[in-house]
């Protein structure tokens, strides 16, 4: 089983009436570790992720 915790959030860059375009941050620490089928305690690490990007989302409303 692994767990992990994230954070992150979109903000804003430019907002027109087909949509609006964001950027994207978020960060992420796994709280289990991981495991191999020999283990040691050397194996045992908590690995962490960050990705960074852009989106668009359409305005389909009125």
């Amino acid at each position: 089983m692994f767990a992990e915790f994230r954070i992150g959030g979109d903000i804003p860059l430019y907002y027109d009436e087909t949509g609006r375009l964001n950027f994207r941050i978020q960060f992420g620490y796994f709280l289990t570790g991981q495991y191999k089928d020999n283990y040691n305690s050397t194996f045992n690490f908590h690995p962490a992720s960050g990705a960074i990007g852009v989106s668009y989302l359409f305005n389909l409303g009125e």
